[in-house]
């Protein structure tokens, strides 16, 4: 086989921490890539999207939290397990019922939900995974998952350098990142690895919500109660993929 043939056959990677029933472009990553990993063993991100999310109450966004046992922010996520007191899974599915109800495709979406958070898997993690798969199997969405602590890896390493291992030790000829990302890595270093640096920008299109003016970026939840599941497989097409020379200062998009 000549390298051209060779290179076909290694994978697009992208690598994300798992967060709660991210929005729509997380899921335009998973799309966008032949293998996705989940970096589960990277320090915890205090406020950020790990164990919440934002979805739609009286047409804004507010914010719906998974509650977690208490850690120092210095561990890593995949330490961290879901709460036996203070909100529960049973809290969480009762007010996306609440949020939801009536919504054009809640009959259809609602008992995926119920089955995400019947699951007894205590760690917040693997829980998270195993959400990914649910929501993929509804979407059609065939992606491999990997988990970055299954990996071996050089010890030792940050940042970029521990994802150019990462990229090294699965073969990737390309990276995928968000694009709100793009100063956290060099195109030369990802060219000299051998690996082709790409950036991710969402199109965020609008859907009617219970008649309201239209709140975007909320969890997926929201863009599967409001659409067909046909019509979530072509939002997750709404994307650019953009290689460094390309970008500028008005890229844009979430990261």
């Amino acid at each position: 086989m000549n390298d051209a043939g060779h290179d076909r056959l290694r994978p697009r990677v992208a690598l994300m921490q798992p967060y709660l029933l991210p929005y729509i472009g997380y899921f335009m990553l998973i799309h966008c890539a032949d293998l996705f990993i989940v970096y589960d063993d990277v320090k915890w991100i205090k406020n950020g999207w790990i164990n919440r999310n934002r979805m739609l109450y009286r047409g804004k966004a507010k914010w719906v939290t998974l509650s977690v046992k208490k850690r120092s922010t210095y561990d890593l996520i995949n330490q961290f397990e879901i709460s036996e007191t203070g909100k529960s899974n049973d809290d969480f599915l009762r007010f996306v019922h609440e949020l939801y109800v009536g919504s054009p495709f809640f009959e259809q979406v609602f008992p995926i939900i119920e089955r995400i958070f019947s699951n007894t898997q205590r760690n917040l993690s693997r829980f998270i995974i195993a959400s990914f798969k649910a929501i993929m199997g509804h979407l059609g969405l065939e992606r491999p998952l990997m988990v970055s602590s299954e990996l071996q890896q050089t010890p030792g390493l940050s940042g970029q350098d521990r994802v150019l291992d990462i990229c090294r030790r699965v073969g990737a000829r390309e990276y995928v990142n968000p694009v709100g990302g793009r100063n956290l890595y060099s195109h030369e270093d990802f060219e000299n690895a051998g690996v082709k640096l790409m950036f991710i920008k969402p199109r965020l299109r609008e859907y009617p919500q219970f008649g309201e003016p239209f709140v975007t970026g909320l969890s997926i939840v929201d863009v599967l109660m409001f659409n067909s599941p046909q019509r979530v497989k072509a939002l997750l097409k709404e994307y650019e993929l953009l290689s460094p020379p390309m970008l500028t200062d008005e890229s844009g998009g979430l990261g």
